[in-house]
């Protein structure tokens, strides 16, 4: 593999443009906490340690998943290596961003009538499990996915699509009571399962980008990268959704937790 990157221009690799996204991102957060623009919300809250802590690993996470070898490997050799990514950034980088957000940094927006209404009408968990599962299915559709992959522009809007929803989908889970969270948990792992089933049953694969890369491994073909693919998606979901149902379920007491 080291030889993948030996051939390889090293700024196609490091993407310093990301980090510097990603560096940008950290610093306006910790503007807004510590620095001037925290002024502009008159008496706002506290910022706890373990926020920061959490907002800063989801940045190191933005560059991890969007830059660096693992974006190299994904739009180059490996489709495996881009549903890792994805999921890195559905199940890890938004979770971490969404808990290291105090509410007083967003509390002007969703204070808002615009979002309270489209929050009242569209934030339950079965529209937005649907609306998850819907959006990750459309661009995984061959056509689609190779499409981004020839496309820098509609390659960037389908990353851009998967972060808005896992944000919407997440945030709708935050404040549901234990029950309900395993509930919609449980939902959202099941309504994923087909698009994970139909690429591991599939006798050829799918994505046309792949069957032309180079092979890092001999012994890994497209079928069977697209195989590692649907199996990464399913076990990092599992994973995040497990991790997320036994906190929820540690939380229950004796009332009827699922009301």
């Amino acid at each position: 593999m080291l030889s993948v990157f030996a051939k390889a221009n090293p700024m196609d690799v490091i993407q310093p443009w990301i980090a510097v996204v990603a560096g940008s991102v950290l610093l306006l957060y910790l503007l807004t906490a510590y620095g001037p623009i925290r002024r502009l919300y008159g008496n706002p809250g506290s910022v706890s340690a373990k926020e920061v802590t959490l907002f800063t690993f989801a940045s190191v996470t933005l560059y991890l998943s969007f830059g660096g070898p693992l974006d190299y490997i994904s739009d180059n050799y490996l489709f495996s290596a881009h549903m890792f990514q994805h999921m890195t950034e559905i199940v890890i980088m938004t979770p971490l961003f969404i808990a290291g957000t105090p509410d007083w940094m967003v509390r002007r927006l969703l204070d808002s009538r615009l979002v309270q209404n489209a929050s009242a009408q569209h934030t339950h968990p079965i529209f937005t499990g649907l609306i998850f599962n819907g959006v990750i299915a459309i661009f995984h559709i061959p056509q689609i996915y190779d499409f981004a992959l020839e496309n820098e522009a509609f390659h960037f809007f389908e990353h851009l699509c998967f972060f808005v929803v896992a944000l919407i989908l997440w945030r709708s889970l935050w404040d549901l009571t234990p029950g309900r969270k395993m509930l919609a948990l449980l939902l959202n792992y099941n309504l994923g399962m087909p698009l994970v089933i139909f690429m591991i049953i599939a006798r050829h694969p799918w994505y046309t980008f792949y069957v032309s890369r180079p092979r890092i491994w001999p012994w890994l073909t497209p079928l069977a990268d697209q195989q590692w693919g649907a199996i990464i998606m399913a076990v990092m979901m599992m994973g995040a959704f497990a991790v997320v149902g036994v906190r929820a379920y540690a939380k229950q007491d004796e009332s009827i937790w699922y009301a």
